[in-house]
């Protein structure tokens, strides 16, 4: 009786694909965790940032507390749909990963919901993001050049840190579209067509 093919022999996956399959997975994980913490910060509100902290995660962590419990109400459905959407793309684009059975069509679905899932996160928090920015610019962590008023100065880190959130948003919708871009591809239809076919069709 001859040996049956291993589903990744008989399949061979493009490279590409994999790379966008592994990040989808990845940012799933990651919007995952971002929902739990959000919540967690909801439901355990911490005070304002004070000037006591020195270090750069400390506040951090303070300020987005302090500003998710500004926009709680609206923050609370985003960080559950985080979990969930997150939680669908994480699942699905692992299970291709590891050879199960997932259709494109599906991967796609997930991967729209959670571009509009950003997009959304992103408009409604930007108190968060307020607080991060405030509470950087109160604890003084980065010393003043002295050819620089404090106004400029003050302007400066303001506009740099503001353009970090939108360097951020828009490397992830970058790395969403890099796995669009893929799943569209011949190959990739080619692959998850062969991955859905009926066993005797293989």
């Amino acid at each position: 009786m001859s040996a049956q093919a291993s589903p990744g022999r008989a399949n061979p996956r493009p490279a590409l694909l994999s790379v966008a399959l592994i990040g989808l997975s990845l940012i799933g994980f990651f919007t995952v965790n971002g929902g739990f913490a959000t919540i967690h910060r909801i439901r355990h509100p911490a005070p304002a940032p004070t000037l006591t902290l020195t270090e750069l995660p400390q506040v951090l962590d303070a300020a987005m507390a302090a500003g998710t419990s500004l926009a709680a109400r609206e923050l609370l459905p985003v960080g559950i749909a985080q979990i969930l959407l997150g939680g669908a793309l994480f699942f699905g684009a692992s299970r291709v990963v590891f050879g199960g059975r997932v259709t494109r069509g599906v991967l796609l679905q997930l991967l729209i919901a959670n571009v509009g899932l950003v997009c959304i996160s992103y408009a409604l928090s930007r108190p968060v993001r307020g607080s991060v920015v405030d509470a950087v610019l109160a604890a003084n962590l980065e010393p003043r050049p002295d050819f620089l008023s404090p106004e400029q100065f003050d302007g400066l880190q303001r506009a740099k840190l503001w353009w970090a959130f939108r360097l951020f948003l828009g490397l992830e919708l970058s790395a969403f579209g890099f796995a669009a871009a893929v799943l569209g591809r011949r190959q990739a239809r080619e692959y998850f067509e062969r991955l859905n076919a009926p066993e005797r069709d293989r």
